[in-house]
Parts: C-alpha cells; sequence; structure tokens
C-alpha cells in the first residue's frame, strides 16, 4: 500500500509540474522567431502560408491564423497550440508505458519529458514542436501497438499522425516513413502499411507541392553543425538526446570524444531497457531516429536539436525503460554502479531544472512588447 501511495503521489508531483512548467505564464511577449510567424505567416492567411514563397512550420501557422480570426492575435492562444499537444503527447507515452512496462518507467519518462531544459524551451513557444512531438508520440505507440496485435486501424492512427506531423515540420516525414517501412515488415500490417503510406505520401507532396523547393534548401541553412564521418554513428545521442538534457537554447554540439562518455552511458542504459530486447519493438523506435540522421547526412544538412526534438520520444522511451530495468535491480551488486550513475544523472537533472524552471517560466525570452 505504501508503494502504491508512493507511485501515485510522485506522479502527482511530476504531473502538477508538468502542466506549471507548460501552461503558467504564457502571455509574455512574442519572442523574435514567434512575432517572425504571425507577422510573416499568421497575419498574412492561408494563402501566403501554403503557397507563398517561404516555408515555417505550415500547419501550426494555419492553426493560430483559425485561432486568431476566433480570439485575436494572444500570446496565450497561439501559444497553447504547441503547449498542450505536447502535454498530450507526454500523457499518452506515460500512460502507455505504465501499462506496458511498469511504473518506474512511466513515471522516469514523465520526468525526462517534464525536466529536459531543451524541451522546456521549445514547447511553450508559439512554434510547432509541440504537435510534431505529438504526431512522434502517436506514430511510436501506433506502430508498437500494431506490431503487437496486428490491427489496422493502429496502422492508419499511425499516418494520420504522420501526415499531420510532417505538415508541421517537413522532417518528420523521414521519421514516419522509416516507421511505416519497418511495419510492412509485418506479414498482417503489410497491406493496410503499404495503402496508407501511399495516400499520406500523397497528401504530404499535395501540402508541400508549393514548397518542394524551398523544403530542400531549408535544410542548408547554416544553422547548427553538420555530422561528419564517423560521428555519424553518435548523432542520435550526441546531437538529439544529450543536448536536450544539458542546453536550453537548443544550442548544437560539436562532436568529439568529450561527449563520449555520455555516449557510452546512454548507450548502457538503453541496453538494459526491455525494449531494447524485443528486435520488432527496437526496429520501431530506432528506425525513425537512424533513418532521420542518414538523409540529413547525405544531404550535408545542417543539424540543430530543436528542430529533431520530436525524435526525443523513442530516445527518451528506451532511456526511461533502461534506466527502471537498472534501478530495478538495485540489490544485485553488479547492477551498483549503473544504478548509482542513474540516480546521480537523475539528481543533476532535477537540480537543473529547478535553477533553470523558474526564469522560463517567470520571464519573457525576449521583452519585445516592452
Amino acid at each position: 500500500m505504501n508503494a502504491r501511495v508512493a507511485v501515485v503521489t510522485a506522479y502527482a508531483v511530476l504531473g502538477a509540474t508538468l502542466l506549471w512548467s507548460r501552461l503558467t505564464h504564457l502571455g509574455h511577449s512574442f519572442w523574435t522567431d514567434e512575432i517572425v510567424m504571425v507577422d510573416v505567416y499568421v497575419r498574412a492567411g492561408p494563402g501566403e502560408i501554403l503557397t507563398g514563397p517561404d516555408l515555417s512550420h505550415e500547419l501550426m501557422a494555419i492553426l493560430t491564423w483559425a485561432t486568431g480570426r476566433l480570439t485575436g492575435e494572444s500570446e496565450i492562444a497561439f501559444r497553447l497550440w504547441s503547449a498542450l499537444p505536447f502535454v498530450a503527447a507526454v500523457v499518452l507515452v506515460t500512460v502507455w508505458l505504465h501499462r506496458r512496462y511498469g511504473d518506474r518507467a512511466g513515471l522516469l519518462y514523465l520526468f525526462l519529458a517534464t525536466v529536459s531544459p531543451l524541451l522546456l524551451d521549445i514547447t511553450r513557444q508559439a512554434r510547432g514542436y509541440g504537435i510534431a512531438f505529438l504526431a512522434m508520440s502517436i506514430v511510436v505507440v501506433a506502430a508498437l501497438e500494431a506490431r503487437r496485435t496486428g490491427r489496422a486501424d493502429l496502422v492508419i492512427a499511425l499516418c494520420v499522425a504522420g501526415v499531420v506531423g510532417t505538415w508541421t515540420l517537413p522532417q518528420v516525414g523521414i521519421a514516419f516513413v522509416a516507421t511505416c517501412i519497418v511495419l510492412g515488415a509485418d506479414r498482417r500490417l503489410r497491406r493496410s502499411a503499404a495503402i496508407a503510406l501511399g495516400v499520406s505520401i500523397a497528401a504530404i507532396l499535395a501540402w508541400y507541392a508549393p514548397h518542394l523547393g524551398e523544403v530542400r534548401s531549408a535544410s542548408q541553412i547554416e544553422d547548427g553543425v553538420r555530422m561528419g564521418f564517423p560521428w555519424v554513428i553518435s548523432a542520435p545521442i550526441d546531437q538529439i538526446l544529450v543536448p536536450a538534457l544539458v542546453w536550453i537554447d537548443g544550442t548544437a554540439l560539436v562532436a568529439g570524444v568529450v561527449w563520449l562518455p555520455l555516449v557510452l552511458l546512454a548507450l548502457v542504459v538503453i541496453g538494459a531497457s526491455p525494449l531494447a530486447r524485443e528486435r520488432g519493438a527496437l526496429l520501431v523506435l530506432l528506425s525513425g531516429t537512424v533513418a532521420t540522421v542518414v538523409v540529413l547526412w547525405i544531404a550535408d544538412a545542417y543539424i540543430i536539436p530543436r528542430y529533431l526534438s520530436y525524435l526525443l520520444v523513442p530516445l527518451f522511451m528506451l532511456l526511461a525503460t533502461g534506466a527502471a530495468s537498472i534501478l530495478g535491480r538495485i540489490p544485485d551488486r553488479r547492477s551498483l554502479p549503473h544504478a548509482v550513475a542513474c540516480v546521480v544523472v537523475l539528481a543533476v537533472l532535477a537540480a537543473r531544472f529547478v535553477s533553470l524552471s523558474p526564469d522560463v517560466v517567470g520571464l519573457p525570452r525576449e521583452a519585445n512588447r516592452d
């Protein structure tokens, strides 16, 4: 009974922290990126958003334009289109992990998604990152469940989410298509996955038809870093996972041996995950991330962590279930060093969140209104 009370209390505290950190003080003045989207796209309306010469979080811009028509321009109303989908995404994956892999896994995922400095920063903004995070969460959970049950309706849900995510951030399409291809290896899902993927690709191409050239050129904007070989191998960890837990401004890390200890620690924790021991589940979780990294490497594109923040969904799932497995074996002396490392990292992340969150939540990023 005491353990049950502790779990409920932990969920209550983390859930309250998630809601406070994403849904309070959203009325601060827009900062530069938000101002550009509102001024250049939202005010211009659907014609400019969908067919104009530039490209920026298109579905998010359409939604905020429609909201503005009903409520007028409002920082709170516009930002809720990112904050609320993010909260819904975290709840979805947390509940799924709790049901499939236990309360530790659910709590640790909720913790990571809540305290990540990168996610704390970008999911409160009137940008499309929260929608992309929700889309990827549905893609991953639906894919895992479809693989487990063979249900075709889950493939349809996956594809709808993939289209929504790609309409928001084009690069989501790489992970979405890769996940569908993995599902297509299952005979029960092959036909439904092929049909749904074909329809989805047609919908994505129709949406971006006026911007196909811009989609390519956007990856060449000198923002972030380019991956070189052999560092592309460690990129899912040191270019996506580590920055989300270390930095708040989305700055890309220059790959190098300095990050190898963190890469190795992350791999040890991920390797302990029960999801990593299920070949099909591991393919579902890693296919999107690996495919995205490889495509961006081949395209010689620039990478900045916030642009790929939706890939934290499968990485955090592996990290949470791996840490839960390690912490569940604490009496085992062989697992004690790994458990201690996990506890230390969790404590550092919690302390960093406590120090950062009051300023991120309570102060405007840029006081442009003033």
